[in-house]
Formats: C-alpha cells, sequence, structure tokens
C-alpha cells in the first residue's frame, strides 16, 4: 500500500475511533461503574444473525463468570441488523444476569442503527463498504471505543475478550481451567488465543515466522494455505505436553484474552497496512491488492509495533469438542 493510501486508511481509522458512541453506550457507563477493582474484564462480541451459536456462547460467558477468575464481568455485544432472534436472545441474557448476585454480569448491546458506517477521508465523506471484514473492523472498534470512554471515567478493565459468537467457533463447553492456566501465566503474554479440541481454524488471522502475509494475498494461495497448516500443527504437537505458548504476530481462532493497556491505542482495520510488517518477513511475490485482509492482523501487529506487544498461542485446548457437531456447520466445533 502506498504511503498516501496508508495515510488515508491511518486517518480514517483514527477518525472513527475517536467518534462518540451513541447514547446507549454513555447511559450504560453511568450505570455500569466500578472503579475499586482493576481485575475487571469486559467481553466484547460482533453479533449479526448469530441465533444458532449465541446460547452456548453466552452458556460459556456464565461458566467465566462463575468460575471467578475475574472481580467484574461485563458484556459488549456489538449488534448488526439481523434477520434473527439475535437481539432477543441478548436482551434475554441481559435481563437474567444483571442481577443475579455475585455472579452478576452486565451486557451492554451497541446497536448499528444506521445499517452502515461512515469514516471520513479528507474532505470527503463516504459509507464505508459492506464487505463483510470492514465491517467486522468497524464492529470491533466500536467495542474499542466502548472500553476506552470506560478508561477515561475510572472504569478498571485490566482485560478484554475478543469472542466470536457464531454456531462453531466458541459453543463447545468452555474448559476453565485453560483459561485459567493462560491468567497464571500473564507475565508471559499480552495477548494469547487458543488451541480447540475440535481443531485450529483460524488460519486467515494467523501470522507467524515465515507466514506472516495474508495467505490470500501472495501467489500459489493454496501452497502458501498448505503449509501454514503443516507448520502451525508441527508448532502446537511440539508444544503440547511442555505447555509452552508460540510467540507469533497475529492470532485469534475465535476466542483471545488482552492485557487492555496494551491495546487501547490500536484498531482493527480490513486493509492491509505494509509498514506495520517486519519487511524482513514479507514475501517475495504478494499481490497488488491491499484490501479485504483479516481485522484481526493490523490489531496485533499495530500493538507491536507501538507497545511491544507479545501474541502468543497456548497449545491448550480452551473448548471442549461437540459431542454430535452439525454437519452444517461452517467451521469444527
Amino acid at each position: 500500500m502506498d504511503t498516501a493510501m496508508d495515510t488515508a486508511m491511518d486517518t480514517a481509522v483514527d477518525t472513527a475511533v475517536d467518534t462518540a458512541v451513541d447514547t446507549a453506550v454513555d447511559t450504560a457507563m453511568d450505570t455500569a461503574m466500578d472503579t475499586n477493582n482493576n481485575n475487571n474484564c469486559i467481553i466484547g462480541m460482533c453479533v449479526y444473525n448469530n441465533e444458532r451459536g449465541l446460547p452456548s456462547v453466552l452458556s460459556n460467558i456464565v461458566a467465566i463468570s462463575q468460575s471467578k477468575l475475574f472481580d467484574k464481568l461485563t458484556v459488549v455485544a456489538f449488534y448488526d441488523a439481523s434477520a434473527d432472534n439475535s437481539y432477543s436472545i441478548l436482551e434475554s441474557f441481559k435481563t437474567e444476569h444483571s442481577n443475579s448476585g455475585s455472579s452478576a454480569i452486565e451486557t451492554v448491546i451497541l446497536s448499528n442503527k444506521a445499517k452502515e458506517f461512515r469514516m471520513s477521508f479528507g474532505n470527503a465523506s463516504r459509507v464505508l463498504d459492506k464487505s463483510r471484514t470492514m465491517r467486522i473492523a468497524a464492529a470491533r472498534n466500536e467495542i474499542l471505543n466502548y472500553m476506552r470512554f470506560a478508561h477515561k471515567r475510572g472504569q478498571s478493565n485490566n482485560y478484554f475478550i475478543m469472542m466470536d459468537s457464531n454456531e462453531y467457533a466458541c459453543v463447545g463447553k468452555i474448559n476453565i481451567d485453560t483459561l485459567r492456566d493462560a491468567l497464571r501465566r500473564s507475565d508471559e503474554w499480552d495477548s494469547i488465543s487458543f488451541n480447540r479440541d475440535a481443531g485450529y481454524y483460524d488460519y486467515w488471522a494467523l501470522s507467524f515466522d515465515p507466514h506472516i502475509y495474508s495467505f490470500y494475498h501472495v501467489q500459489n494461495k493454496d501452497d502458501a494455505l498448505n503449509k501454514m497448516v503443516a507448520d502451525m500443527a508441527t508448532k502446537l504437537n511440539a508444544s503440547r505436553h511442555s505447555h509452552t505458548l508460540i510467540p507469533v504476530y497475529s492470532a485469534f481462532n475465535g476466542f483471545a484474552v488482552y492485557k487492555t493497556s496494551m491495546f487501547l491505542n490500536c484498531s482493527y482495520s480490513s486493509f492491509i497496512h505494509i509498514h506495520l510488517f517486519p519487511k524482513q518477513l514479507l514475501p517475495a511475490k504478494i499481490l497488488n491488492n491491499f484490501k479485504n485482509d483479516c481485522e484481526h492482523r493490523k490489531f496485533h501487529l499495530e500493538a507491536i509495533k507501538k507497545n511491544g506487544a507479545k501474541i502468543m498461542v497456548s497449545p491448550l485446548s480452551i473448548f471442549y469438542k461437540l459431542p454430535i457437531p452439525n454437519p452444517s456447520l461452517r467451521g469444527p466445533a
């Protein structure tokens, strides 16, 4: 991406993340304030036509709350206009768990009421492309906006979790012991994602030496992907018994824990920001196309460049495999 495009995209993202979130966020911040505890956690979710997965995902969130690994848990769901019952599922969860004693979970629902995102490019304003990755990046940035508002108002959240709400990534029963082990070793990472019993699947978000660039954006895509899958399997197998964390440049796999302070000055983008990549690791034959990359890659690379963030993958499974997975699922569960 040339300098002009990089500058335009950086300006657009900066403008987007500095824009005030809607009134619902401001109201929620007035009622969801806890300034005394600093082991609080926000779980961010992007929700769009996810009624098949949401009940299981929310059940896992309840399990996290009941584990007492965090002093306080807040769910921030960015809801994009859906054609199913996703919103009513979120509202029911919010009502049921807002007053459940010591295991209470504050739930904030951010809505994309206009059904579009606007980002500023210089003096012009244009509607953000409706492509999936750009919309997800914008949604995740609104969740980050919520956390920035929380930080400015004195609400301390040492951690946040990004968690997918689809029908396969986070629907198996959560392994609390794996999460507990990761938090116990928090000095080893700034972001940690995990393996899964159903298998590692999120190779699009994954970057590690020498596979740092999107396999969709290089020549011989299939060869690049196959080599990446084989190399990651080798790393996971080698680390499984020792529980050694695997250093990477980017990884998500549906569920990742972050130290808030290391990522608040970063943002998601579906554009390839070439200046964030270590030049010595860039492949020789990249395509002249810098759009529609996985939104997580820019987020992680920016945290590394700005803050020296340590991005790690645990070889331990965070979700158990479903006893009888539905063959119609879009991914392994």
